[in-house]
């Protein structure tokens, strides 16, 4: 397990055009001046006069004047900030690969058309029109802060009809929270982040999702709320009934809570619905000073006084136990034997709930992360040492090797470079902690020990 840094600010892309959206702009041309398919004939009619004698006189393959491209896209920025480019009988006959995400957006009464024509335009020429990983993004998350505001009505409206119905008799077990869930939603974003921040790994045990399952695996628990001593119970927002714990179904689709993950860990001996805390447990909650919280975001809407708990509130609460990729260094509270096991850093309370929660000493696992670690290991150590004496290639040559693990799609990188350590010493003439003292890998994911 690794620190992952992903900044929602920072994601490349943007929602109008610009010439390096144009992978193959040719080949966009050909496909406007031909408009072999109703959508390209549609978008044809809409272009400018210059634009379309442009199209008309353009002959296939040749490279766009600097002109032509930009009336090109001058008018297709048009088009993707006028109405909606969505008709039925305009996408006929093209398939639309992301319907999982564009259906429901078609749904939401057009709340972003920039948003949803870049991504509607995307898929009508995927050969010729890069995605805008942004575009994608900020329409996940528009269906997410859909989905969370629709679950948290359900759960109000089952706490007055249901569970405080129940409170007047208390005949039989108290009832328990089950709402009509969106996994398309969460599976998304899952992909998402699987594909532009994981890389395809698993978050917790980094193995690569070749032969696994991919879940989506929720930090906190969606649903039922568990540890080793069995379901847990929490207390509703009177403060005296105890109830089965709903789970953090407010934050079943927040990116931060959504972390994907390999069938071994999230199924099986592993994780699950598990979820171990130094305090105790909490649901929603009565909060008579938002001044006690970090960040008092989410308020109820028709319930005075109620709050749904960001993630570092409820952190600060529940004294959480499991290490979370994005908020916590791994490497200060887990360490990688050489025969692939993970161990506890001693004084951390985090590592070992980890390692038992994540599974990440199963034994399948274990041997081929030992295999990867040690021969991994051995290639850096050659790699580098063919560089010698000239300290900034060496420099160079680990600090390319660090970004494969740490930024790329190689698996292991925590116990990789635990094993490299033991070959080179902490402070050795191939030593990652010397050599790539002064990069973001070293104050990030390499910090010596």
């Amino acid at each position: 397990m690794i620190r992952v840094e992903f900044d929602v600010t920072k994601i490349p892309g943007s929602l109008l055009l610009t010439d390096a959206d144009l992978k193959h702009a040719s080949g966009l041309a050909s496909a406007l001046r031909d408009a072999a398919d109703p959508f390209s004939l549609y978008l044809r009619g809409q272009l400018s006069r210059n634009t379309q004698e442009s199209l008309a006189a353009y002959v296939s393959d040749e490279p766009l004047s600097a002109q032509f491209q930009q009336d090109l896209i001058a008018d297709l920025n048009r088009q993707l900030q006028g109405p909606s480019l969505f008709e039925k009988k305009r996408f006929a006959g093209l398939q639309i690969q992301r319907d999982t995400l564009i259906k429901p957006l078609l749904e939401q009464e057009m709340k972003d058309l920039v948003r949803l024509n870049r991504l509607l335009l995307e898929e009508a020429y995927p050969a010729y029109i890069d995605k805008s990983l942004k575009a994608e993004w900020d329409s996940w998350q528009s269906l997410a802060e859909d989905a969370t505001a629709k679950v948290i009505r359900e759960w109000e409206d089952w706490k007055e009809q249901v569970l405080e119905k129940w409170q007047q008799t208390k005949v039989g077990n108290p009832p328990e929270f089950h709402p009509a869930w969106q996994p398309d939603i969460w599976k998304g974003i899952r992909a998402w982040l699987s594909e532009y921040v994981f890389h395809h790994k698993c978050a917790y045990c980094e193995t690569g999702d070749a032969g696994h399952i991919p879940d989506a695996e929720h930090f906190r628990p969606k649903g039922q709320v568990r540890t080793k001593s069995g379901i847990v119970k929490t207390f509703h927002i009177d403060g005296a009934t105890e109830i089965t714990h709903p789970g953090y179904f407010w934050l079943a689709y927040r990116w931060e809570n959504l972390l994907p993950s390999c069938n071994t860990c999230n199924r099986y001996s592993g994780k699950k619905d598990l979820f171990p805390v130094g305090k105790t447990h909490v649901g929603v909650r009565l909060i008579t000073d938002p001044g006690e919280l970090r960040h008092p975001k989410r308020k109820s809407t028709h319930i005075n006084g109620i709050f749904y708990l960001e993630p570092d509130d409820l952190d600060q609460i529940e004294d959480r136990l499991l290490l979370h990729p994005y908020f916590d260094s791994p490497h200060e509270h887990v360490y990688f034997q050489l025969d692939g096991r993970a161990v506890p850093r001693p004084g951390s309370k985090q590592g070992q709930p980890s390692i038992d929660v994540f599974d990440l000493n199963q034994r399948d696992k274990v041997a081929q992360r030992s295999r990867i670690q040690s021969d991994d290991a051995l290639n850096y150590v050659t790699k580098v040492s063919a560089a010698i004496p000239d300290k900034a290639a060496m420099k160079s040559v680990a600090e390319r090797i660090a970004h494969e693990y740490f930024q790329g799609e190689r698996p292991y990188a925590a116990a990789v470079f635990d094993t490299i350590r033991v070959f080179t010493g902490d402070d050795g003439l191939l030593s990652p902690d010397v050599l790539l003292k002064d990069t973001p890998y070293a104050r990030v994911n390499l910090e010596s020990d």
